[in-house]
Formats: structure tokens, C-alpha cells, sequence
């Protein structure tokens, strides 16, 4: 059963606080880089929240995106003035700042309609969706899930438990986008599965049951994610997002493999 009521709770994460740092985090990029295109806020704090899986406090990153000519000039010298002006990300979720070069993109460089939002200067050019190129890239990434899940299971085993929670952060990127894969390479258009947010990805998916056995291990994962982050990271409950990711992974690794 998929919840739907989000109990951000104990951190009690807000929107309107998240923007608000986002917005000073690109105020404080603006001061160095005043001539910087484009500033776009995206992702799925950005996505409507139905439910606790749509934004995962101490999971979920808060992903701004700077495009300038030139991209960063220097970036350590960027750091410490952002860092000098907003302090470390409050909330309990990771800032993914990213500088680029509009002219110099990796090829594709997406920005799905309905998961950003601009902060500074026009939306910027990016490429045209292409369907077949994402199912291909899509394929791709789910080809390598297998890898993935061995790769996890070399590194988890002299962690501590304040490293593995701090594994679980940055991994959960790798964790949290697979039933959105698994959709588009199953025929679901990209470009109407990739805005979705997750509660609304999951009813988008039930009853199909060549997904299924995703559909659930992500569930899986989610739920075990949630408890993790709303408990700022306690050990046990950061074992079970982790065993639930590596165990999701494995899914779509025999999926992708039975196709």
C-alpha cells in the first residue's frame, strides 16, 4: 500500500524553506558570477509532494543547476563564497550544485518540463527530447544494475554507521530513479513518466504486471528510505534502506536481463 499523507515530521521540511534557501543559494552565486545565464532549481523537491515518498528529508537533494559560458572559472574560490554566504544545507538534505558550460553540455543534456524551476535569466537551451535516446540511455543504466548491486556489496563491508548513512546519501540517486527506467524502456512515454513524482509514478505503474516485480522492490526501498531520513539517519534503519536499494537493484539487474 502506497502511503499518502507525508509526515515530514521530526524535521517538518517545508517548500517555501526550500526555496527560500534556494533562492539564496543562487543569490550567492549571482554575486560571483553575475553574468551566469540561467539558474534552475529542479528535481523532485521541485515536483509536487502527495506522499512521503515524493521528498525524502536527509535523501533527497536540493539540485540547483547554473548555466554560464564559461562554466566555473574556479570553483574552490565558488564554494567558499556560497559557503560564506548560506552555511552548510539546512533541512537535513544535500545541496547538488552544479555549474555548466551551456555551450559544452554532456550530449544528451535533458530538462523534462514540470521538473524545474527557474531562479535566474531564461530556461536554458538544452536538447530536444528525444523518446528513442532515452529509452537507449534508460537500457542502458539498467543493464549496468547488476554491476551496481556487486559494486555496493564490495563497499558496505568496513563501513560504520555513520559512513554507511552517509553511502546511503549519496547512492539513494542511484536507488531512487530505477522504476522510472524500467517504465520507459516497458513503453511508457519519457516525457509524460519523468515529471511524475513518485506517488504518482506508482499509480501510473499499478497492475502492470511486467513491472511489478520493480514496482514492488521500489516500494520497498522508498518506505525503508523514509524511515532512514526521518530518523536522521539511525543505524538500523539506514541497514534496511541499504539492503532494500542493493536488493531493488538486483530486481531490475534480472528484469533487464529476462527481456
Amino acid at each position: 500500500m502506497i502511503p499518502t499523507a507525508p509526515p515530514f515530521t521530526p524535521c517538518e521540511v517545508r517548500r517555501d524553506e526550500l526555496k527560500w534557501f534556494t533562492r539564496v543559494v543562487a543569490d550567492a552565486v549571482i554575486d560571483q558570477y553575475p553574468d551566469a545565464a540561467s539558474i534552475v532549481w529542479k528535481g523532485s523537491s521541485v515536483k509536487a509532494w502527495e506522499g512521503p515518498f515524493d521528498f525524502i528529508p536527509g535523501l533527497s537533494d536540493l539540485d540547483v543547476q547554473v548555466y554560464r559560458h564559461g562554466g566555473v572559472t574556479d570553483p574552490w574560490e565558488l564554494r567558499r563564497a556560497v559557503l560564506a554566504e548560506v552555511g552548510d544545507s539546512p533541512l537535513v538534505s544535500r545541496l547538488q550544485l552544479l555549474v555548466m558550460d551551456p555551450d559544452d553540455l554532456p550530449d544528451p543534456w535533458y530538462l523534462y518540463p514540470g521538473t524545474f524551476e527557474v531562479l535566474h535569466g531564461d530556461a536554458p537551451a538544452v536538447t530536444p527530447i528525444d523518446p528513442a535516446r532515452i529509452v537507449a540511455q534508460d537500457r542502458e543504466a539498467m543493464t549496468d544494475a547488476g554491476d551496481q548491486a556487486y559494486r555496493l556489496e564490495t563497499k558496505i563491508v568496513g563501513l560504520g554507521d555513520a559512513e554507511l548513512w552517509r553511502y546511503l546519501q549519496r547512492a539513494h540517486r542511484l536507488f531512487s530513479p530505477v522504476l522510472y527506467r524500467a517504465a520507459t524502456i516497458n513503453g511508457y512515454p519519457a516525457d509524460e513518466i519523468w515529471p511524475l513524482n513518485r506517488t504518482r509514478l506508482l499509480e501510473r505503474t499499478a497492475g502492470d504486471e511486467e513491472l511489478a516485480p520493480i514496482r514492488s522492490a521500489t516500494i520497498a526501498y522508498y518506505g525503508a528510505a523514509v524511515d532512514a531520513g526521518l530518523t536522521e539517519g539511525l543505524p538500523a534503519f539506514v541497514e534496511e534502506a541499504v539492503r532494500a536499494g542493493q536488493h531493488l537493484l538486483r530486481t531490475a539487474a534480472a528484469w533487464i536481463d529476462a527481456r
